[in-house]
């Protein structure tokens, strides 16, 4: 199988959230009460699935939160400083966008590809700046 590059662990993630969120678009996490509400797929099952590894799945969920792709719920009111796991998350209107564009692969080789014309552009101006002077010290020594 297919190595999966870190985009496309993350663009994974995001279309279950976007295509099973639960009621308002809440997906429950790593805890017993998705079973107790009837969910019958949880993404900690789904990136298993997926190949992806257990210890993988937690930095994917931060990664997508401070990206704002994601929103994440803690039961206690400090339960984020204190470095517990969220129990509830929740995919923003920005990742529901992200995916409808190609999400985070479509965006790298976007990335990839701007970064190469530029390139490209600098080149351009690089060797016309030569050009130029050039024909001005022939210019002046003429």
């Amino acid at each position: 199988m297919q190595q999966l590059t870190p985009e496309k662990k993350l663009d994974i993630a995001l279309e279950f959230l976007s295509t099973h969120g639960a009621k308002g678009g809440s997906y429950d996490w790593y805890d017993d009460r998705a079973k107790e509400r009837g969910y019958d797929e949880w993404l900690f099952k789904y990136l298993l699935t997926q190949n992806i590894s257990e210890n993988e799945h937690l930095p994917i969920i931060y990664k997508l939160h401070r990206d704002k792709f994601l929103d994440t719920f803690y039961d206690k009111t400090n339960g984020e400083q204190l470095g517990e796991r969220p129990t509830q998350i929740r995919i923003s209107f920005e990742g529901i966008m992200l995916i409808s564009n190609g999400g985070y692969e479509q965006t790298k080789k976007a990335n990839e590809t701007n970064q190469a014309r530029i390139k490209r552009n600098e080149l351009i101006i690089m060797i016309g700046t030569g050009f130029a002077g050039l024909y001005a010290l022939v210019q002046f020594f003429q």
